[in-house]
């Protein structure tokens, strides 16, 4: 059994990361499972059943109450890439970014080169600049003067998503 004094997730992102992938149906509770709930073995978060459901709602609950660039940075950050999520999330943080004065001087297609490797996309520099027809140097200066901008959101939403989990006591 849980002590209400003990956190619930180690860390901000272990959270995140339960919110995104917490399925009811996957966690069925197994007799091991039931064993440790009775105290017989380790430590369980209790995290199955109604119990995860409930926690994954308000976690994600709270991930939409940050701005929709910040969530979408997080969610880019932990989700699989190439899925659904990460793509809807880059596709977020490219239309904030090129709404900044930054991302208004980076051609489009780099933008979206740019923002996809941030998050986690394999590609090379040469890759992005051939999809925007200009040089690899080129490029590359883009990418650069963009990323300061990418790393500030992605700072900016950990700090906030951290604070918001430790004022309702979950990390």
């Amino acid at each position: 059994m849980r002590n209400d004094s003990e956190v619930v997730f180690r860390d901000a992102r272990e959270a995140l990361v339960f919110a995104l992938n917490y399925r009811g149906e996957q966690f069925a509770t197994s007799t091991l499972a039931r064993m440790a709930q009775d105290g017989a073995i380790g430590r369980g978060a209790g995290l199955y059943g109604l119990d995860g459901s409930g926690t994954a709602g308000m976690l994600r609950a709270r991930l939409e109450r940050l701005e929709g660039h910040q969530s979408a940075a997080l969610v880019a950050r932990c989700a699989d890439v190439g899925g659904a999520p990460w793509l809807a999330a880059v596709d977020e943080v490219t239309r904030f970014i090129g709404s900044t004065e930054a991302g208004s001087a980076i051609d489009g297609a780099v933008l979206v080169g740019s923002v996809r490797k941030f998050f986690g996309e394999r590609q090379t520099v040469q890759q992005i600049a051939d999809k925007a027809g200009m040089h690899r140097v080129t490029a590359n200066r883009q990418l650069l003067s963009i990323r300061p901008a990418l790393e500030h959101i992605e700072a900016q939403a950990w700090a906030d998503w951290d604070s918001s989990l430790r004022a309702a006591g979950l990390a």
